[in-house]
């Protein structure tokens, strides 16, 4: 009888559970189209654009439409981003998402030093914590992407600096691994 107990009661937390987790995910998708709606910078910078093959006009509108809020979303100044939105950033530039991590990374104290220690600090909060760890993956790089990471970061942190995110997320041609520009 106990046993019968017990698989039924993980039976109905195991639904619970299923349950919960499609509620989040239906929650999440609404507050990000809302976002979008709104034109929140990083909810239009990461939103799901149409196909280019099947649409390729829709695709390229909604690439520039990304891009242009990726230049808003840079212009409000917070270093963070550039690591918190270093994948849809390089979705939109010539720089690849390591250039945009190590640009990041060069603006936070202790990051450049170590990443390492800096993302896994044990004196961080979990909300810390969430936003340091983006720049793990520097420290796994090759040597070679180590070179091209710090060059192109150093061409996104020398154009931050100018206050030029226009020039980060310009609308160029195909990636320069080498460098950017």
């Amino acid at each position: 009888a106990l046993l019968g107990a017990y698989v039924q009661s993980e039976q109905r937390c195991a639904a619970l559970s299923l349950q919960s987790t499609a509620y989040a995910a239906m929650m999440a998708q609404a507050w990000q189209s809302r976002a979008v709606q709104l034109e929140h910078p990083a909810a239009v910078l990461s939103a799901d654009r149409p196909n280019s093959r099947t649409d390729p006009a829709g695709a390229q509108a909604a690439l520039e439409r990304a891009r242009l809020a990726g230049i808003e979303l840079l212009r409000q100044g917070e270093s963070m981003d550039l690591a918190r939105h270093a994948l849809s950033l390089s979705q939109v530039s010539r720089y690849g998402l390591n250039g945009f991590l190590f640009a990041g990374c060069q603006l936070q104290p202790d990051c450049a030093d170590d990443p390492h220690a800096f993302a896994l600090g044990a004196e961080q909060t979990m909300l810390t914590r969430m936003g340091r760890l983006a720049f793990l993956p520097l420290t796994q790089l090759s040597p070679r992407e180590r070179i091209i990471a710090e060059s192109q970061g150093a061409e996104i942190l020398r154009l931050w600096r100018e206050g030029r995110p226009d020039l980060i997320l310009a609308p160029t041609g195909p990636r320069n691994p080498g460098g950017g520009g």
